[in-house]
């Protein structure tokens, strides 16, 4: 009987011992930083037979990262390498990460933290990876990197610390700072249009000055932005026509541009306001509004992409 309740306790712990761990990290933090930086790469340099498997792969930790740190245009991106993630003993999980900035190691983490079973590993895991980073934050090397003068000279002073580690090529090109000019295509844009076409020349860090055209009508208008960034975004000034010469309105309108990561890239475009009409077609204000007449204000809007 001793030896059969033996070989039955060693069999549970095997299977608990085998027990597979497996996280797609779906959760996320808010995490304040005091330096302008967002980690914009994550490299699985784990041993092969990892414990725990990431699904789809390395990437739902980028994401993680992307949902929790809110990155402005002046923040740097900084890479991390991941050496390990397992589970130890089925009770502790243990994550070690290096960071890396301009492909020189700079800062490594190591922590660890209960884990009560499967249910409790995201919560867990995104409890390490916010740790990692906010220690980073606040560490020395976060210091010289992000609020001095020169970058290129802590970077170098960097690398003098005790425990640096050989760097590596990311093979990336520095992106060339586009031009914050935007063109938007959508209906009622460009003027009271079903479909229409809208060009802003940025004059400066919060004006921009805008016309468009389209099917059937046209638009010019100031444009007045709430950051300096191309994606900002801003209250439209503009007159508007529709039908050339059919109607014209006054509109007020804030608008926004959606591109999530992209930045300065292709997005949704959207706008919405409200107008004074200064001239309508009587003929036509009758058949849209009645007798009635038009109002004293209408809605103005616009909806589409931009790039």
């Amino acid at each position: 009987m001793k030896v059969l309740f033996s070989t039955s306790f060693i069999l549970l712990s095997l299977i608990g011992m085998s027990q597979s761990w497996s996280t797609n990290l779906s959760l996320d933090r808010d995490i304040s930083l005091q330096h302008t930086f967002y980690i914009d790469k994550v490299v699985d340099k784990r041993a092969e037979g990892s414990f725990i498997e990431l699904d789809p792969d390395v990437s739902v930790l980028l994401q993680f990262y992307e949902r929790s740190i809110e990155a402005s245009p002046q923040s740097s991106g900084v890479t991390i390498f991941l050496r390990e993630l397992a589970v130890k003993s089925g009770t502790h999980l243990e994550l070690n990460l290096e960071f890396y900035y301009q492909s020189q190691f700079v800062y490594e983490y190591y922590g660890d933290v209960s884990v009560s079973g499967l249910s409790g590993l995201d919560n867990a895991l995104a409890d390490l990876l916010q740790k990692a980073v906010v220690e980073f934050d606040v560490s020395d090397v976060a210091v010289a990197l992000f609020q001095q003068r020169s970058v290129t000279e802590e970077l170098d002073r960097v690398k003098t610390m005790p425990g640096r580690k050989d760097g590596y090529n990311l093979h990336t090109e520095e992106e060339e700072e586009e031009s914050r000019n935007v063109i938007a295509v959508g209906y009622q844009i460009g003027g009271l249009n079903l479909i229409g076409f809208d060009y802003e020349y940025r004059v400066s860090d919060v004006f921009g000055v805008h016309a468009g055209v389209g099917l059937a009508g046209y638009t010019a208008g100031l444009k007045i932005h709430t950051k300096k960034h191309k994606d900002s975004s801003f209250f439209n000034l503009s007159l508007k026509d529709g039908g050339f010469g059919l109607v014209r309105t006054a509109a007020l309108e804030y608008g926004v541009r959606i591109v999530g990561r992209n930045k300065g890239g292709f997005g949704f475009h959207g706008q919405v306001g409200l107008a004074n009409v200064l001239y309508i077609d009587r003929e036509y204000e009758e058949s849209i509004f009645g007798l009635d007449g038009v109002p004293p204000v209408v809605l103005s809007m616009g909806i589409g992409v931009s790039w």
